[in-house]
């Protein structure tokens, strides 16, 4: 079972833009959920403690590639509001604190951002054999303000006005504040 914040993200998502709602197809003819929380390989991960999520976008699309790079972008402005703690996308990691860098782990977060709510230190303490939820990851009550965001974007997004975003230099805000009169 995915946690709170993830389980809200995923709702908003699906909610506000209906590409992310829908499959892709994989190499091998299998088509996958654009959003994943579960890798279900049996390894001990993040993913299958339910702390993070994979919103599958590819690079190589340049369509995608501009919504992965807006939506990441989004991700940095709701920060506050989101709790998350690490995203990562084109081997760019974004700390909790909007800081960019280099992601040199491995080369798979090209295909996806990856966002998750995962305190290392948790999961040290267990000795490495589970990985615990932190406080951040039972965060809810952002869904409404990001969908509303999420909404625009996509709108923004079907009408061709976005543009690519330089990862190492998001900007702060990307929709503006929803007001209410």
């Amino acid at each position: 079972m995915p946690c709170p914040a993830v389980e809200e993200l995923m709702s908003s998502l699906r909610g506000s833009i209906p590409f992310l709602a829908g499959t892709y197809r994989e190499h091998d003819g299998q088509h996958l959920p654009r959003l994943q929380w579960r890798l279900g390989n049996g390894t001990l991960n993040r993913h299958d403690a339910g702390l993070a999520l994979d919103v599958i976008l590819f690079n190589n699309v340049e369509r995608e590639r501009i919504l992965a790079e807006n939506l990441l972008a989004l991700f940095v402005d709701f920060q506050s509001e989101m709790h998350w703690l690490s995203a990562i996308y084109r081997n760019v990691h974004i700390s909790a604190t909007g800081v960019p860098g280099s992601y040199t782990q491995d080369t798979r977060h090209y295909t996806h951002i990856h966002i998750d709510w995962m305190r290392y230190e948790l999961y040290e303490r267990t000795g490495r054999t589970s990985i615990p939820w932190s406080l951040e990851a039972r965060t809810r009550g952002f869904g409404a303000n990001l969908s509303a965001a999420l909404v625009e974007l996509n709108r923004a997004w079907e009408n061709n006005q976005l543009s690519r975003i330089d990862l190492m230099h998001i900007p702060r805000v990307i929709i503006g504040p929803i007001t209410t009169g």
